[in-house]
């Protein structure tokens, strides 16, 4: 058996760069750009990080950052293996990952971005209560999109976001969102935190997200002047970003979340972007919704997240 020594990694030499570059070669576009922002990053501070090493050789790495308004929430986006590394070095690294970020109370929540089969990982999830989720990323050709325009029912209208609505949307996707998988599954997106982000979106100073699409960002109100419903556009240079839509759960089935992403769609393809994308786990039922206007899925990936309050518990396949 190999003695598995796991250090904290603060700098890539040249033997940990030659493996993280193995590793960014299987889903990176630019690995030279990636490996060269993981420099960056690790030495300001942002990134943080394990190599495994045995017989003095790196045979596996794993990093991660911090997401998330409060920085509350530890991604673990890239998880890398020697082509020779014994089958239990994965559960091995991820259990020093765990002991290293759950010894760390101010962190909330940990996610693992799974990408590959990794003997021995998805045991070491499951066993600390981590549960996995299939996150998409979707695009739809605004120019080819049949995109009829509905009408609201009587007492309902649909109007630009605007600073006198910014109370009653915070209070809708604070209750629309409570329970939902996309607050077990993305940063920020339930409670204060909520709040937080949709503040900092149509500021413009949400971290690596385009400047706020007013024009497409929209808010359904009722009779009483009430936003009931909403949704979020961001404008991220070639295309457009659908960053977010709910609808308060007793307007639920009535075609609101349709008719609001319609209207901003139109309103979209009228201001010039071919296309607009969105990202949506898979059991939202919003991508039955998506599919139907005909979002096509361009990614797809695992991510195994888990809570310190134990919220992702009931999402367990089999509960």
């Amino acid at each position: 058996m190999i003695a598995l020594n796991v250090q904290p990694l603060r700098e890539l030499d040249d033997r940990t760069a030659a493996l993280l570059r193995r590793t960014l070669r299987r889903f990176s576009e630019d690995v030279e750009g990636d490996l060269a922002a993981i420099r960056e990053g690790l030495a300001a501070g942002r990134r943080a990080g394990v190599v495994a090493v045995a017989n003095d050789a790196p045979i596996g790495l794993a990093l991660w950052q911090l997401e998330g308004e409060r920085g509350a929430f530890a991604a673990v986006d890239i998880l890398g293996l020697a082509e020779d590394a014994p089958g239990e070095t994965a559960r091995d690294l991820f259990d020093a990952v765990w002991e290293r970020l759950a010894a760390d109370r101010t962190l909330e929540a940990v996610g693992v971005r799974v990408r590959g089969d990794y003997p021995g990982l998805e045991e070491a999830l499951a066993r600390r209560g981590a549960v996995t989720f299939e996150r998409r990323f979707m695009m739809l050709d605004l120019l080819a999109a049949d995109l009829p325009d509905s009408t609201p029912p009587p007492g309902y209208q649909v109007a630009q976001w605007a600073d006198e609505h910014q109370t009653e949307v915070e209070r809708t996707a604070v209750i629309a969102q409570d329970g939902s998988v996309d607050e077990v599954v993305v940063p920020d997106a339930g409670g204060d935190d909520l709040v937080r982000s949709l503040r900092r979106l149509r500021a413009g100073t949400y971290p690596d997200m385009g400047p706020w699409l007013p024009a497409a960002s929209l808010v359904l109100l009722d009779a009483a002047g009430r936003a009931v419903g909403y949704i979020a556009a961001l404008d991220m240079g070639l295309m457009a970003f659908v960053v977010d839509i709910a609808v308060h759960p007793d307007c639920r089935r009535r075609g609101f979340a349709r008719l609001l992403l319609t209207r901003s769609l139109r309103i979209m393809r009228d201001a010039g972007y071919p296309s607009v994308g969105l990202g949506v786990t898979t059991r939202n039922p919003a991508l039955q919704l998506y599919e139907r206007l005909g979002f096509a899925t361009l990614q797809r990936g695992e991510t195994a997240v888990w809570w310190r309050d134990g919220r992702q518990l009931p999402w367990r396949e089999g509960d």
